[in-house]
C-alpha cells in the first residue's frame, strides 16, 4: 500500500495533467503519447479523481412478476414452429 504522501503526491499529478489535457484539443490518448503517459494509468485516474458516477449511486429496483392472460387459440396450418 502507499505511504500517504506518495499517494497524495500522485493523486495531485495526475489532477494536474488531467487538467492540462482538458485545455487541449488532443484526444487522451495523444495526450499521453506527447506526455510519456500510459494510456490506462491516465484512464483509471481519470474516473477516480471525477468521483462517484450517477450509475453507481442509482438505486436498483427490485424485479416483479406480471399475470399474464392468454388469448384465443390461433390456428393457422401452414405455420410449424421446430425446436
Amino acid at each position: 500500500m502507499l505511504e500517504p504522501n506518495k499517494s497524495e503526491s500522485l493523486s495531485t499529478a495526475w489532477k494536474v495533467h488531467i487538467q492540462n489535457w482538458q485545455t487541449t484539443e488532443q484526444s487522451q490518448s495523444a495526450y499521453c503519447k506527447s506526455h510519456n503517459l500510459n494510456y490506462h494509468c491516465f484512464i483509471y485516474w481519470r474516473r477516480k479523481l471525477a468521483g462517484p458516477t450517477k450509475s453507481k449511486t442509482k438505486s436498483v429496483q427490485p424485479s416483479a412478476f406480471f399475470s399474464v392472460q392468454s388469448g384465443p387459440a390461433i390456428v393457422a396450418e401452414d405455420l410449424s414452429l421446430t425446436l
